[in-house]
Order: C-alpha cells, then structure tokens, then sequence
C-alpha cells in the first residue's frame, strides 16, 4: 500500500508493509508493542521518524536512489502542517494504521 502526500512543496510517496516495519523497527531499536505504544506516548516525536521511514522504503521498493530528504525535514514538515484530520501527519496514520 502506499500514500502520496503533499509535503515540503512536493509530493512525497510512502509505502507501507512488512519491509518498512521491519527496517523501522530495526532503525529505532524496538519491538512491536513498543512501537505502538511509543506513538501513543508521543505520536509528535515518532511519528515524523516513522513518515521518514517510509518515504525511504518507498525508493528501496522502486530501486531508485532516495533523494536528500532528512528525518528532519519530516519533523519540520509536521510541525508546520495543520494538526487536523486533513493534515498530513494524521493522514498518514490513518494510512499506516490500515496498512496492518
């Protein structure tokens, strides 16, 4: 499954699946369970890391070379976004969410 959102003045494609998962869950040095309850604790803090996550698996899954988008461009980016049901930060959870 993937997801394109209006991000940084582009649109950014993420992809969701076992493979983003796993190399995420590899990256931040959890588990599953702590995954979720790490968004729940701080969904402002993780949730970026996650979007980051996933915009690099998507070119993994294209074998294209990713571009020189940061984890911190995320953070930003959702920071600056509306914090509603049409912001993007919230759009990709519902996505991520019903990727499972």
């Amino acid at each position: 499954m993937t997801l394109t959102l209006e991000m940084g003045g582009s649109p950014r494609t993420f992809h969701f699946g076992n493979g983003f998962i796993g190399n995420s869950l590899e990256t931040l040095g959890v588990g599953l369970a702590d995954l979720f309850n790490k968004m729940g604790e701080n969904p402002y803090k993780i949730v970026p890391l996650l979007m980051y996550e996933s915009y690099k698996f998507n070119f993994w899954m294209q074998e294209k070379p990713m571009d020189d988008v940061t984890v911190d461009n995320f953070t930003r980016w959702c920071s600056m976004a509306p914090d509603t049901e049409d912001g993007p930060m919230n759009k990709w959870i519902v996505a991520f969410t019903e990727s499972r």
